[in-house]
């Protein structure tokens, strides 16, 4: 390896001053996405409404990279949840994200009529990493 200084860690087995890069777990060589924020937030679309957002505020100042995961609340497992218009169904429910400067806004969707009281959980991470 050309650069002799930084954060490495190798594979098991391999010592970390001679290894290739292919034989290191990290490397502080190549960039990584940093978390600024994560969290839990629920989203609760009321009876007789179509559709309900939460904004959470990040404060970067710039447009981050984000990851969203979301579920009824009543279903054991989380999805990756699209970002923008598209979005994914879980049951008559649409799931989606928008992000940009200054918020993560999460949204879900009726999409047979008006909701029924129903809950939705997200856990989001909000890197430090800019997109665009």
């Amino acid at each position: 390896m050309s650069k002799d200084y930084g954060f490495k860690i190798s594979q098991s087995g391999q010592d970390v001053k001679t290894c290739d890069d292919n034989e290191l777990i990290i490397s502080s060589k190549y960039k990584t996405l940093t978390i600024a924020a994560s969290g839990n937030q629920n989203v609760v679309i009321p009876s007789g409404y179509y559709w309900e957002d939460e904004f959470i505020a990040h404060g970067l100042g710039y447009t981050p990279a984000v990851t969203v995961y979301g579920k009824k609340s009543t279903d054991s497992e989380y999805q990756i949840v699209p970002y923008g218009y598209s979005s994914f169904d879980v049951g008559d429910y649409f799931l989606k994200f928008l992000i940009d400067g200054t918020y993560l806004r999460l949204i879900v969707e009726h999409g047979g009529g008006a909701g029924a009281n129903t809950t939705f959980n997200f856990k989001y991470y909000i890197f430090n990493n800019q997109i665009g």
